[in-house]
C-alpha cells in the first residue's frame, strides 16, 4: 500500500493523484507503518485540494508515537515555539 501511494503521489508510472495517494498512505498507516502515517499527515497539511489541518496533525502524532523522526521534529518544534510553527514551516 505504501509503495502504491508513492506511485500516485510522485507519478511513478501513473498520473499524479494526491487523493488516491492519501487513501493508500492511510491504508498503509492503519497497521502502523510510521512513514506512511507521516506522509499522510504531510499531504494533508501541504496540498491545497485535500488540506485538513486537524487530520494532518493527528496523522503526524500517530507517526511520532511510532518514532518517525520527521513527525517528532515538526510536532516538537510546534510545541516548543508556543505558536503554530507548522503553518510557517509548511505554509
Amino acid at each position: 500500500m505504501y509503495n502504491l501511494a508513492k506511485f500516485y503521489h510522485y507519478s511513478f508510472g501513473t498520473e499524479i493523484d494526491k487523493a488516491r495517494a492519501l487513501n493508500f498512505y492511510k491504508k498503509a498507516g492503519m497497521p502502523g507503518l510510521g512513514e506512511a502515517e507521516y506522509r499522510a499527515g504531510m499531504l494533508l497539511l501541504t496540498d491545497e485540494e485535500i488540506y485538513n489541518f486537524d487530520d494532518g496533525i493527528n496523522w503526524l502524532q500517530q507517526a511520532s508515537r511510532k518514532g518517525q523522526p520527521n513527525a517528532e521534529f515538526l510536532l516538537g518544534q510546534n510545541f516548543f515555539q508556543g505558536k503554530d510553527i507548522l503553518m510557517q514551516i509548511l505554509g
